[in-house]
């Protein structure tokens, strides 16, 4: 809006100074018209006196009459550019004498007419002859002052436009100056009204905008006096990001929720069997030393709870969780695998070596009673079963599936080794025998007791 007020401002100013040049151009073209009708007038007015000579010289009538008719056309000339020449009211008594003068003349051609024609008429008057000399010299005279007088009037012209045309320019002139000024001063006004906005407008904007970017509105920083529009608008904003980010931060928290929940088990916190085949298959995959599968289940887990409740088997479910995840390392891959069963992926280089993981882990299980809530306590034991997961074959080292058939293989045996451990007595750890793991459509094998 102020752009569009100082663009106007200057246009208007400098339609006025196009109008003023203009009006000293036209001003200036008077005055040349002025000093030619002046010229002009003067020409004729000594021509009058050309024109009277001619009139007294005339032999004949004819050439009286010729002679009269071209000093009355200089005289009518005469009037017609004393007219043109618009005189100012302040020479209106020059202008007065000025005609007078030229009817003075007028009046004397038209009795040295007169007498010349008695002249012709009677040569042998000397009074005729007298007379035309006589009203030639004063035709003579009255046509001197004329021509002093049409000067004095050319001078004054001159003199009057020259004054009116200084004036005009100076005015003109001045005119540009003040314009010049004015527009350097709108010019001023727009930078600082530019230099304001940015200022109170558009940084603040921009601050905001990147304030919102990174989710840290503050809408003190962006004051700049007293609260307008954008302190309003910044605060207004600012809820709403605070909102916003609690709202993502719920919805966050809600998707870990449910990320951890579709991996784990809601009970005991560990990983479920899904999540457990994932990673196993990612560790068969992988190149490495053997890898062994454990599965373990609860002994007697029905009678607890038969005799206890099913809060306490889900309590018995937890406390046997935690104790294999207290003595299992951190990547042996332990699962919930469903129901009272325990999965797990051991490393080891032999079967002595993980047989004696495992049986610490059982020793550890059968001397930590859980207690009750009536002061009780009660004791558990866990039967595991172990079988090796047979690397692939090289030739299927292209072939997506060859990890999930061997874990798939080795868990089998695993089933069966525990299933040998429940029926020899339980709370004890059962080994596959060799070769179990390497069958992959083997029917579940019946494995013998490892005393160690």
């Amino acid at each position: 809006m102020v752009a569009l007020l100082v663009v106007g401002a200057m246009g208007l100013t400098l339609w006025a100074l196009t109008r003023q040049s203009q009006a000293l151009e036209q001003l200036r073209q008077v005055q040349v018209e002025h000093l030619m009708a002046s010229t002009r007038l003067m020409q004729q007015a000594d021509l009058l006196d050309n024109e009277s000579a001619m009139l007294a010289a005339a032999r004949t009538q004819a050439e009286r009459r010729a002679a009269w008719v071209a000093l009355t056309d200089r005289i009518t000339w005469v009037n017609k550019l004393l007219d043109d020449l618009k005189l100012p009211p302040a020479d209106a008594a020059l202008a007065g004498e000025l005609a007078n003068r030229i009817g003075q003349i007028q009046e004397t051609g038209r009795a040295l007419s007169a007498a010349v024609g008695q002249r012709i008429d009677e040569p042998a008057d000397g009074e005729a002859a007298q007379a035309v000399a006589r009203l030639q010299k004063d035709n003579e005279n009255a046509t001197a002052v004329l021509s002093t007088q049409l000067g004095l009037v050319a001078a004054n012209s001159r003199r009057l436009l020259a004054e009116q045309s200084s004036q005009l320019a100076q005015d003109v002139d001045a005119h540009r100056r003040t314009t010049m000024a004015v527009g350097l001063l709108l010019l001023l006004a727009v930078i600082a009204a530019a230099l304001w906005f940015n200022r109170v407008v558009v940084r603040r904007v921009l601050t905001l905008k990147r304030m919102v970017d990174e989710g840290a509105v503050a809408p003190q920083a962006l004051a700049v006096g007293a609260p307008d529009e954008i302190s309003s608008l910044a605060q207004t904003v600012g809820s709403y990001v605070a909102r916003i980010q609690a709202h993502e931060r719920e919805m966050n928290r809600a998707n870990e929720e449910l990320a951890f929940l579709a991996d784990h088990d809601l009970l005991t916190q560990l990983p479920n069997r899904r999540f457990f085949e994932r990673r196993a298959m990612r560790r068969v995959a992988q190149p490495g030393g053997p890898l062994w599968v454990l599965m373990g289940d609860i002994d007697h887990f029905k009678q607890i709870n038969d005799q206890h409740g099913h809060a306490i088997g889900d309590q018995a479910l937890v406390h046997v969780a935690g104790l294999l995840r207290a003595n299992l390392r951190e990547g042996e891959a332990l699962a919930r695998f469903g129901g009272e069963e325990f999965v797990a992926v051991i490393p080891a280089q032999t079967a002595e070596a993980v047989y004696s993981v495992v049986e610490r882990v059982r020793a550890a299980i059968a001397a930590t009673p859980m207690a009750l809530p009536d002061g009780g306590q009660l004791g558990m034991s866990i039967s595991f079963g172990l079988a090796p997961i047979a690397a692939p074959p090289a030739a299927q080292a292209g072939d997506a599936a060859a990890p999930r058939r061997a874990l798939d293989i080795a868990l089998r045996a695993a089933d069966d080794a525990l299933y040998v451990a429940k029926r020899c007595g339980r709370n004890r750890v059962q080994l596959a025998p060799p070769g179990a793991a390497s069958a992959a459509a083997a029917p579940a094998v019946q494995g013998e007791v490892l005393e160690i």
